[in-house]
């Protein structure tokens, strides 16, 4: 009889007694006395509400007058606390961008549960509306994101929505609890440019003082290495120099990766803001793929070799190490030098679109006017109010275009600044602005059908302004397109000539290396000229990719090892060097190909490339279990069988096979050329193994080496996946069948399956190494299953 509760529950007692009853009464310890209702000869109920803590007992009376005992039972009513509601994010007053959706994350909870979550709001100090988002809760916890759509309602420049959300409990006194109120506004296109170029001028800043660190660090860099070429061996206080010069340069790299997630941050805004066109966005997406190759892997081993090289008393291994470790930082300045210059050029563009983005919503506001107008029941000074906005939207894009005429360049631009020039005058001729101020006027005066005849004039004169102004974005877009396919024409043709020359050089060439010296020098010379002449047209490396640059810097280098080994007398090797020479310039000019190519709408896609590198990492962990297999059977004596041996080269095959589809892949795919470093290192690795199983060698570091090419195939399809999602790219068909596939492997499937799940090792792989592990393993079951 005990009882406990929430408050405010109603509890019903039925009483049943041995005895015929004539009386039966409760009373409470508050001294309430209530009659219990008869259900039968000796039954009763009675009902009640807990409203608080107390005990009652039961007074019952039978028919021969016999009182029962009184026994006090407990009554416990349970305290309900009041439910919790916040709106997490965004959390504070902010401004709604231009897709019109407000994300919500909001987050309830209470010590019973939860039901009816609503939305309140209201636009500036018109009535409130609700919107019911969830009715049933089936937990006393809530973590929910919403999308509050806007885009249904009239909103304009300037207007405000103050928002809040309710949220009640389960309990009987059925409790709601609202949240803080917040204020979201809707604003002008100058406000969000405002807001979005003000981080963007702090992050060129950054990226600026960066640069001119990296300067001085190439200058104390220098220095030291002309002191250091003097000597024949480091001391100490040399390393501590070089040591500290490198963590420099370490710091300089964080720097640049952090400034390339910030560009991202940045480009997220513009997309949610709709403030830029589409093309706009992807040159900018280009640019922060720039930043983030910026500290390349070429650096980064340069660096390596160095610190590496310091505990090496051989004077040629540190002196080497410093002179690519010099050049990778010329490349480093060079590379952040072009990411400046093209945040520079890429202003033209964006003050282009702000302008036809304010032309655009000067319209769109205008029309929309028009028809408020026309309606008799609006508010004719609220109107007259609107239209002043308006032409203070109209003072706004002179202003802008004025500063966008200031950004273009005099040459390379002078079509788009001649139509510039003309809108403006136009705009002079057209007097908008009296047409804005008499429709003004005559709403003020209530004069509506005046009114909308000069809005009608506006309208017009405003549609022919935006179609203007968008047709100089395309001009524009077009001037750029234009200028990169010249300067590549121009660069092919040039390097076509330095292909031709070195090779009549490398054929002239007979044991005599000065001999063919003066062409060597003149033909490197004149490759650096035209490198210089091509990276000066800022947009160029947006269309080229770090594969161009990979080569470029390749060959470059190949002619510096050329020069070096000329000065040390040597000739045995120069045949090889000049190979390079020519293999770099043929690729560089197939590069500038590609890249034409790809501008008019060629290139491979992430999609493909990923599920390429898929593929491959399936194959390449076959070869690995394969090889694995292979050694343990040539046992202790380490040697091979005549079967073994054909086993062996039929891997090698396999594994050149994977390098050939990489090569391919990086000559034709715009996408695996991100990417060039790695895949380059995957193919020499491939290409060592395929050579010494050709010759029979097997040992564990080539099993190492094949883990470590397996582990690179996984970071290059972790990260070509990471750019697909945060672009949230559409999938592409896979190309797959193109690529040529290794040759089934004849193994015991059976075997191999068990071996690999049964070994206690697979749980210590990397849960990317699993799930290959597990999908190899699907394969392997189709294939048995197929042959069965």
């Amino acid at each position: 009889g005990n009882i406990k509760a929430l408050r405010n529950t109603r509890v019903t007692l039925d009483i049943s007694a041995n005895n015929p009853i004539t009386t039966a009464d409760i009373v409470f310890s508050q001294g309430t006395l209530g009659t219990l209702t008869r259900t039968g000869r000796s039954s009763f109920r009675y009902s009640f509400l807990i409203a608080e803590n107390g005990s009652y007992h039961i007074n019952l009376v039978d028919i021969l007058q016999n009182r029962s005992r009184k026994i006090t039972r407990s009554i416990t009513a349970i305290p309900d606390r009041q439910p919790e509601i916040k709106i997490i994010y965004p959390g504070r007053d902010t401004l709604l961008n231009q897709n019109m959706l407000l994300p919500l994350k909001i987050q309830a909870a209470d010590d019973f549960g939860l039901q009816d979550l609503k939305l309140y709001y209201h636009v500036n100090d018109e009535p409130q509306d609700i919107i019911s988002i969830v009715k049933y809760i089936s937990s006393n916890l809530l973590d929910l994101e919403y999308q509050f759509d806007l885009s249904e309602i009239f909103l304009i420049p300037g207007d405000r929505i103050t928002y809040w959300t309710a949220i009640s409990d389960n309990s009987p006194e059925i409790q709601t609890a609202t949240s803080n109120k917040y204020m979201v506004r809707f604003p002008s296109i100058e406000e969000i440019y405002h807001e979005i170029e003000e981080e963007e001028r702090i992050k060129s800043e950054i990226l600026q003082n960066t640069w001119e660190k990296s300067q001085e660090l190439r200058e104390d860099y220098e220095e030291i290495r002309r002191d250091l070429l003097k000597k024949d061996e480091l001391d100490w206080e040399d390393r501590k120099q070089l040591e500290d010069l490198l963590n420099k340069q370490q710091n300089l790299n964080q720097d640049i990766m952090k400034m390339a997630q910030d560009y991202q941050e940045l480009i997220d805004k513009f997309r949610d803001n709709q403030a830029l066109s589409q093309e706009t966005l992807e040159k900018m997406d280009k640019i922060k793929d720039l930043m983030e190759e910026i500290a390349s892997e070429e650096l980064l081993q340069a660096m390596e070799k160095l610190r590496e090289s310091l505990e090496s008393v051989d004077p040629e291994t540190w002196r080497k190490a410093m002179e690519d470790f010099r050049f990778s930082l010329e490349d480093f300045s060079q590379k952040l030098d072009q990411t400046i210059d093209l945040l520079e050029q890429i202003k033209k563009e964006q003050a282009m679109q702000k302008s036809l983005e304010i032309a655009e919503e000067m319209e769109e506001m205008q029309n929309k006017l028009n028809e408020r107008t026309a309606n008799q029941e609006a508010d004719n000074q609220q109107l007259a109010q609107e239209q002043q906005n308006i032409r203070d939207k109209l003072q706004s894009l002179q202003e802008q275009l004025e500063k966008t005429s200031a950004l273009l360049d005099q040459e390379k631009d002078q079509e788009v600044l001649e139509a510039m020039e003309e809108l403006m005058q136009q705009m002079d001729r057209d007097s908008l602005d009296q047409d804005l101020q008499e429709s003004q006027q005559n709403l003020m005066e209530n004069q509506n059908q005046k009114a909308q005849e000069s809005q009608q004039n506006a309208s017009h004169k405003m549609q022919n302004m935006t179609a203007r102004l968008s047709q100089m974005q395309q001009m524009l877009s077009s001037g750029f397109m234009m200028e990169v396919t010249a300067i590549i024409d121009d660069s092919i043709k040039r390097l076509l000539i330095f292909s031709y020359e070195q090779e009549r050089s490398s054929l002239s060439f007979s044991g005599d290396p000065y001999t063919i010296l003066a062409t060597q020098i003149a033909n490197f010379e004149g490759i650096n000229l035209t490198l210089q002449k091509l990276y000066s047209v800022p947009m160029i490396v947006l269309v080229l990719g770090p594969k161009f640059i990979f080569d470029a810097n390749l060959t470059l280098a190949a002619y510096r090892e050329l020069f070096q080994y000329i000065n040390e007398a040597g000739r045995i090797r120069l045949n090889t060097y000049l190979d390079n020479i020519q293999k770099g310039i043929n690729l560089m000019i197939y590069d500038l190909l590609q890249a034409g190519s790809n501008m008019q709408g060629g290139g491979g896609g992430m999609q493909s490339l990923m599920q390429a590198l898929q593929q491959m990492g399936q194959q390449q962990m076959l070869l690995n279990m394969a090889t694995q297999q292979l050694l343990q059977q040539m046992g202790e004596e380490g040697r091979m069988s005549g079967d073994m041996m054909t086993e062996a080269r039929r891997l090698a095959r396999d594994e050149e096979r994977l390098a050939e589809n990489l090569k391919r892949a990086l000559q034709n795919d715009p996408e695996a050329q991100k990417q060039t470093a790695a895949l380059n290192q995957i193919i020499e690795d491939l290409q060592s193994i395929s050579r010494n199983l050709q010759q029979g060698i097997l040992n564990q570091e080539m099993i190492d080496l094949q883990d470590r090419i397996l582990s690179r195939l996984l970071d290059a399809q972790k990260s070509v996946h990471k750019r697909e999602f945060s672009r949230q790219r559409k999938s592409e068909i896979s190309d797959i069948d193109q690529w040529e596939l290794p040759e089934d492997i004849k193994l015991k499937f059976d075997k191999m399956r068990q071996k690999a799940l049964l070994n206690e090792e697979y749980k210590k792989y990397p849960q990317e190494y699993q799930e290959l592990i597990r999908e190899y393993l699907r394969l392997l079951n189709e294939k048995i299953d197929e042959k069965q």
